[in-house]
């Protein structure tokens, strides 16, 4: 039994230790880290005055006025491994009914929103919605009675963007415009941390980024599908920011001290621990996806997360579900992006075409002699110009990544290569009656950690000033 007094005054809150490897695995609270819990019950008794709205964790059972001019709720859930609630005398309640066919989901959606933010109630809905369509058919159906979404006062943004098993917070502005997803993006990351660290029961101190990374990852997917890839986090005034590129803004002046798998309370600072486990894991999901393939990815997520809700996976873990259903040895991959602090970064480093002459001599077994001059009188006509056409392709990152590289030409023709990228460098040289003009480096844009977007192509004959590969790399950002 809860008073308001009594929370006030709690500045420890009781979990279920999780008992792994003939051991108790329990940490204490750091700054830098969230939470490890093992799964229970909860029956929980709320007692507020009796004008105060009550949201809590799981289904209320019972509701009853007490002669005190308060008002006691009960609410209980099984299968959580936490219990949160929330009581103010200004939040509007909305209940909706939410059912969704291919997966089975019946749930009820309860929004308790702060009347200073009433006209932000639709956004949540809809965003609400949308996440427990993407994450019930991405991964699995949504299985809890109650799903409650909490807005928290104005003034009080420091409450919002917080997870609790059916409960989570979320965050905006009295006058944010809708071109500004804010309360779309944190409703759907925070909904899908039911998934990722409530159903699905990571190990936040240890390894942050199973939750965090993953759930980054299928947030950036999720806002794509429902609000536009390139324009997911913002669009207005003719401006527009994708999730992808959002997430990229970190990785790309991001440093060298930490890598994604860590002890939460070990990085060198806040800073560093939301850049990998955040920012960097998620698109390192996504560098895989796209490397793997959608379908293969979709497989994999779906595999996980069934073979490991309500229980506690490791890294190890996800690794394994991912190259028992890809059928691949993905360790070269893992071992690098997971476990080193390194960058991701492939470049044109030079394009070149020259111009060459006749030639004699022995060339692949033929002899080939100097043509005989015309005779003055004779008319020339001038064959076709040859040119030696060189493409460098330079690795300046330490992480290895297999390479495709498009190369174009003056006649429209366009050639392939492949690199398996360990090398520092592999020149491509192609004799032809045509000019080399632009050679790309992963055209599919499959990298998408790759730490420099600016130095993937290059344009022969381009004046490559520092101001204009500055604004071209800006361009192509």
């Amino acid at each position: 039994h809860l008073s308001i007094r009594r929370q006030r005054q709690m500045c420890i809150r009781d979990r279920i230790g999780v008992f792994q490897n003939g051991d108790w695995n329990c940490h204490q609270y750091h700054r830098h880290t969230e939470f490890f819990a093992d799964f229970g019950v909860f029956k929980v008794d709320i007692t507020v005055p009796e004008r105060f709205i009550v949201g809590a964790t799981g289904k209320r059972i019972a509701e009853k006025k007490n002669a005190d001019g308060t008002k006691t709720y009960a609410h209980y859930q099984e299968d959580v491994h936490d219990f949160a609630w929330t009581a103010c005398p200004d939040f509007i309640e909305f209940k909706e009914k939410y059912a969704l066919d291919d997966p089975r989901v019946e749930t009820e959606m309860i929004l308790l929103v702060h009347r200073a933010h009433i006209k932000q109630k639709d956004r949540y809905a809809q965003a609400l919605r949308n996440g427990l369509e993407f994450y019930s058919k991405s991964y699995g159906p949504y299985p809890y009675e109650t799903i409650t979404l909490v807005d928290p006062a104005p003034g009080a943004m420091a409450a919002g963007g917080m997870e609790y098993p059916t409960l989570f917070t979320a965050d905006t502005i009295s006058w944010l415009p809708k071109g500004i997803r804010l309360p779309e993006m944190v409703t759907i990351h925070e909904f899908g941390h039911g998934y990722w660290y409530g159903m699905v029961g990571s190990n936040e101190f240890e390894e942050a980024w199973l939750d965090e990374g993953i759930n980054t990852y299928s947030e950036i997917k999720a806002m794509a599908k429902y609000y536009g890839e390139d324009r997911s986090m913002l669009d207005i005034g003719g401006i527009k920011v994708g999730s992808v590129a959002y997430n990229r803004m970190s990785v790309i002046g991001s440093g060298r001290f930490d890598p994604i798998v860590k002890n939460s309370w070990q990085y060198i600072s806040g800073g560093s621990y939301a850049l990998n486990v955040y920012s960097k894991a998620g698109l390192m999901m996504l560098t895989l996806e796209r490397w793997l393939g959608e379908d293969v990815m979709s497989r994999i997520m779906k595999a996980y997360f069934e073979k490991w809700k309500f229980r506690h996976p490791t890294t190890k873990d996800f690794v394994q579900v991912a190259e028992e259903v890809s059928g691949r040895d993905l360790g070269w991959f893992f071992n690098q992006v997971l476990y080193s602090p390194d960058k991701l970064d492939y470049a044109i480093s030079s394009l070149k075409a020259v111009e060459i002459g006749e030639e004699d001599g022995i060339f692949d077994g033929q002899t080939i002699e100097p043509k005989k001059e015309a005779k003055a009188s004779s008319k020339v006509t001038p064959g076709p110009k040859t040119y030696r056409n060189e493409v460098v392709v330079a690795r300046y990152g330490e992480w290895i990544f297999p390479q495709d590289i498009l190369i174009v030409f003056e006649n429209g023709e366009k050639v392939r290569e492949v690199w398996d990228g360990k090398d520092r460098w592999m020149r491509f040289v192609y004799k032809k009656n045509t000019k080399v003009v632009s050679a790309e480096v992963d055209p599919e844009h499959k990298m998408v950690l790759d730490a420099n977007y600016a130095n993937n192509s290059r344009i022969l004959g381009l004046k490559r000033s520092a101001v204009v590969k500055a604004a071209l790399g800006f361009m192509k950002w």
